[in-house]
């Protein structure tokens, strides 16, 4: 008895619950590591901003509709802060051994 053997094509399952998971996880990531370098905690609209990216980005690579090389850089560019971060309050001045020291400004 011979049977036949077909190969089916299925996309992601779960997509949604998938990419939900890694928005959660990478806003959590993203959030801690910039306030525990010493930034401010992110505003809610940017974290929504933020958010919304990394899900629609994450649904368009789980239902493959973009390849990910190709989607990461403009991923990347979207969330990238334009200017720096008005809570910065420390200048940074290279001395004379070559290390680069921060100092609060007044």
């Amino acid at each position: 008895m011979a049977g036949e053997v077909r190969v089916v094509q299925a996309r992601a399952p779960y997509a949604l619950a998938r990419a939900l998971a890694a928005t959660v996880l990478t806003v959590t990531g993203a959030a801690s590591a910039h306030t525990w370098a010493g930034g401010d905690v992110p505003t809610a609209p940017g974290l929504a901003l933020i958010a919304a990216v990394v899900l629609a980005a994450s649904l368009l690579v789980l239902r493959r509709g973009v390849p990910a090389p190709v989607l990461l850089p403009v991923v990347a560019t979207l969330t990238q802060p334009s200017s720096p971060s008005p809570s910065c309050n420390a200048a940074t001045t290279d001395s004379s051994d070559g290390w680069t020291a921060t100092q609060p400004l007044p």
